[in-house]
């Protein structure tokens, strides 16, 4: 009796697990669960949530434009006061709010509406998903999708009105009709001239929402001029490009530099070098690359094998050691003007090893590690590795280094601008998901016990 029960225990757990439709269903209302229980208790995932942390800062911003004119407001964030305007982003954000948004006039209202708007993000990264990968399942799509929503930093930003999650809708949007322009045919060039001016229109934006996603307009010019056929199509891509930068440059008049002036002087920005922030980045996005390595056709054995075998590979290697060669030469290790930040492999070391020489030892070693992760998943992908670059190498000229400014925008990247260089399989993707989720677990024990 025990051991048919037990034989039928046995074969319906089976065959729940076989069913990927109902595991994944399952999974995707746990992310969306957990998702509004973090709102609802006051999640703070990421270290800048409460009315007290970083939402100060938005609310001051956002009262800014609303008791004056778009204008008067423009140029109050030249003021140099954080109580009037505190951002290291341009006001598009607030002008936005305080056109379109009705819900305003207190702070639960705001953080609510943020709340709700998050909300198309994972839905836009389920059409982009869809443009891409045709050929996997809805429920498969939806579940990749839903997994932005266990990101820590995804939901702090939603949960505390911060500024993060709209550039990530600019960046879906403009993915969308990059995907139309230069992957499907278009039979009337009407449509095609309006796919071309929303690309423009949204890539621009992302600009506005988020310097740092400059790199998406540079992928959209980049392909215009070099894969466009028609002249036509690049002079009106370039005329509007200019157009649209036009704002921009007159905010660089006002503030004299990139970014409004008080971040400006707070960040150093245009005044030091960080030599050092290119390995820290390199460890945050090896974190969010690595399980991705799971995803490849190929035995795990075979990649490694093969990655060791390429010559390319070794001489990019070869460059990393010397560039860890100069970072202890110049003592680059000490030279931060902050102590927070650098992401998740600092935070574990800083936890592990009170002694900063072995602080030094082993943040080298996750830097080594880390490029090997980031050149096994993209395969001398150059495509890729130009991108990757552009994220690299612009972190010489940002301090702080938060691990907020490549999650969830790394994983985005995989899905949308990246090459489609792994399978996507219901096992690999369910790794993928609890990857994240016992991440977000740990966010929340660290800044809850540790921090």
């Amino acid at each position: 009796m025990f051991e048919f029960l037990f034989y039928k225990v046995y074969k319906v757990l089976t065959m729940l697990i076989r069913n990927h439709k109902l595991i994944s269903n399952l999974l995707i209302i746990l992310a969306i669960f957990i998702f509004c229980i973090g709102f609802y208790i006051g999640e703070n995932s990421a270290g800048a949530g409460t009315y007290d942390g970083d939402f100060k800062h938005v609310w001051i911003n956002l009262n800014t434009f609303l008791n004056n004119t778009i204008l008067e407001g423009i140029n109050l964030t030249a003021s140099g006061d954080p109580n009037i305007y505190k951002s290291s982003r341009t006001p598009l954000i607030y002008i936005l709010n305080k056109i379109f948004n009705p819900f305003t006039n207190t702070k639960f209202e705001f953080v609510l509406s943020v709340f709700f708007l998050s909300f198309v993000v994972p839905l836009l990264f389920y059409f982009s998903i869809r443009k891409k990968f045709k050929n996997i399942d809805i429920s498969l799509s939806v579940l990749i999708s839903s997994i932005i929503l266990i990101s820590p930093y995804f939901r702090t930003s939603a949960y505390w009105g911060l500024e993060e999650n709209y550039g990530l809708i600019a960046v879906l949007t403009s993915f969308i009709f990059f995907q139309k322009i230069f992957y499907e045919k278009q039979k009337r060039n009407n449509i095609k001239f309006l796919y071309y001016f929303l690309l423009i229109f949204f890539s621009s934006s992302c600009v506005y929402l988020d310097q740092k996603l400059l790199i998406i307009p540079l992928i959209s010019i980049t392909y215009i001029i070099f894969l466009e056929e028609d002249s036509r199509y690049k002079f009106f891509s370039i005329f509007f490009y200019f157009i649209l930068s036009l704002p921009f440059l007159y905010l660089i008049y006002i503030w004299r530099n990139i970014i409004p002036n008080v971040d400006a002087e707070v960040r150093y920005v245009g005044r030091h070098f960080y030599l050092v922030h290119p390995g820290y980045v390199i460890s945050i996005i090896a974190f969010y690359v690595f399980p991705l390595i799971f995803f490849k056709e190929k035995k795990i054995k075979r990649v490694f094998t093969d990655f060791f075998k390429s010559r390319f590979n070794r001489n990019l290697i070869y460059i990393f050691i010397l560039y860890l060669f100069l970072l202890v030469i110049f003592n680059a290790f000490s030279f931060n003007h902050h102590n927070y930040g650098r992401g998740i492999a600092h935070k574990l070391i800083v936890i592990f090893f009170t002694n900063t020489i072995l602080q030094e030892i082993f943040t080298y070693i996750v830097f080594l590690i880390s490029f090997f992760v980031v050149l096994i998943f993209f395969e001398k992908n150059k495509k890729d590795l130009i991108i990757l670059l552009y994220f690299i190498l612009s972190s010489i000229f940002i301090t702080p280094i938060f691990q907020e400014y490549y999650d969830p925008l790394i994983l985005i990247f995989i899905f949308t601008f990246f090459s489609k260089n792994f399978n996507i399989k219901y096992q690999s993707v369910y790794f993928l998901y609890f990857y994240n989720l016992f991440f977000l677990i740990g966010t929340n024990i660290y800044y809850q016990y540790l921090s």
